[in-house]
C-alpha cells in the first residue's frame, strides 16, 4: 500500500475495507478476487462510519544477565560474563472508532479499541503474551504522547554444580532480569 492509502480490518462482518488512489482500485479488486477467491464490492462511500484511530505500539525488551562460572580440577578457571541487550520493534494499524483491531509484535497479541473525545481517545487494551496469561485496561491517550501499557519482568536467575571424577568441578551461577515494556500512541 501507498503512504496515503490504508486497509480498514472489520473483524464484525469480516471485511476487508481499502482506501486507496483511484487508478489502483482495479490492480486491489484483481489481487483479493486472485488470492481471497471473492468478488470485490466497489464503492466509492466507506461502509465503516466514525473517527479513524492510529494507533502505534512499541515493545522493548532489555535483557541483562551476569554469569559468574568457576572450573576446578582439569582445567582450572574463574569466568565472569556480562551481558545487557535491548531490542525494539513496532507495529501500526488503523482501527474505525468503536471497532477491534489486532496488532502482534512477535508471538504476542494485543487487541485495540478506541473511542474520540475531544481532544483524548478513549483507548481498550487486551495484551495476551508468553508472560503474562491475559491483561485488559481502558486509559485515555492523548494524540502523540507515548503511553506505558504493560511492563513484565522475567527473572533469569539459576545456579548449576556439576562434580565428576574425569572433569573436576564445575560451578556457574547466573543472575539476570529480562524486562518487557509495551507502549502506545495515537497519531
Amino acid at each position: 500500500m501507498l503512504s496515503d492509502e490504508d486497509v480498514i480490518i472489520d473483524t464484525k462482518s469480516n471485511c476487508i475495507e481499502t482506501a486507496v488512489r483511484p487508478y489502483r482500485e482495479g490492480l486491489i479488486s484483481k489481487f483479493l478476487r486472485l488470492n481471497y477467491n471473492t468478488k470485490p464490492e466497489l464503492s466509492r462511500k466507506s461502509q465503516i462510519s466514525g473517527q479513524l484511530c492510529r494507533f502505534h505500539l512499541k515493545k522493548t525488551e532489555m535483557t541483562e544477565k551476569k554469569l559468574d562460572k568457576l572450573d576446578i580440577g582439569k582445567n582450572n578457571r574463574a569466568s565472569t560474563t556480562t551481558t545487557n541487550e535491548k531490542v525494539l520493534s513496532s507495529r501500526e494499524i488503523l482501527v474505525s472508532e468503536g471497532r477491534v483491531g489486532l496488532l502482534t509484535i512477535d508471538d504476542e497479541n494485543i487487541y485495540v479499541k478506541c473511542e474520540k473525545y475531544s481532544s483524548n481517545y478513549g483507548v481498550d487494551f487486551s495484551l495476551t503474551s508468553e508472560f503474562a496469561q491475559s491483561l485488559t485496561t481502558s486509559i485515555t491517550v492523548v494524540k502523540g504522547e507515548w503511553v506505558n501499557i504493560s511492563t513484565i519482568r522475567n527473572d533469569l536467575s539459576q545456579k548449576s554444580n556439576t562434580k565428576s571424577l574425569s572433569h573436576g568441578i564445575e560451578y556457574k551461577k547466573q543472575i539476570g532480569e529480562k524486562t518487557i515494556n509495551y507502549f502506545v500512541s495515537i497519531q
